[in-house]
């Protein structure tokens, strides 16, 4: 299986009459232009429309490239949970069988940088920290996964 038909089975929930692009295609030049360095919605925008003719090679783009607002609404509302178990299910389908004894999967926990600050929330609170624990496999550079952990927690615990 690969990565196209990994993301053909996360739920559109958007409207049919409304979906004049395929959620795949979206996906996939998000992936492309993340996997290329491109770090906002717009520069991954740009550089979907000066590679359409190489993208039109592997994704249907029926109705040419979406634009980058289309592209950070249907963002906005995918379910982050699921498509982070697609590209887990994915990690481990490709580099699953290539992790050999004695290799070493690195667990480690980081707090967000930024992600913590004084500004309150409606209940009065202030925001706190996002900390997360992730699975390294070292050799083969690759992140199994990751898991949001509370506060004071550790590695193992996660």
């Amino acid at each position: 299986m690969n990565l196209k038909e990994s993301l053909e089975t996360i739920n559109d929930s958007r409207i049919d009459r409304c979906k004049k692009h395929s959620l795949v295609d979206i996906l996939m030049i998000v992936f492309f232009g993340v996997l290329c360095g491109y770090k906002s919605i717009e520069s991954i925008h740009l550089y979907a429309e000066l590679s359409i003719n190489v993208l039109k090679k592997y994704l249907l783009l029926a109705n040419g490239i979406p634009s980058a607002d289309t592209i950070l609404r249907v963002l906005a509302k995918i379910d982050t949970g699921q498509l982070g178990k697609v590209f887990i299910e994915y990690a481990k389908l490709v580099f699953g069988n290539k992790i050999k004894e004695g290799d070493v999967v690195a667990f480690d926990g980081k707090t967000e940088c930024g992600s913590g600050y004084r500004a309150l929330t409606e209940n009065g609170t202030e925001h706190k920290a996002i900390h997360m624990v992730s699975a390294w496999a070292s050799r083969l550079g690759v992140c199994f996964g990751q898991i949001k952990t509370e506060e004071k927690s550790n590695e193992i615990a996660a």
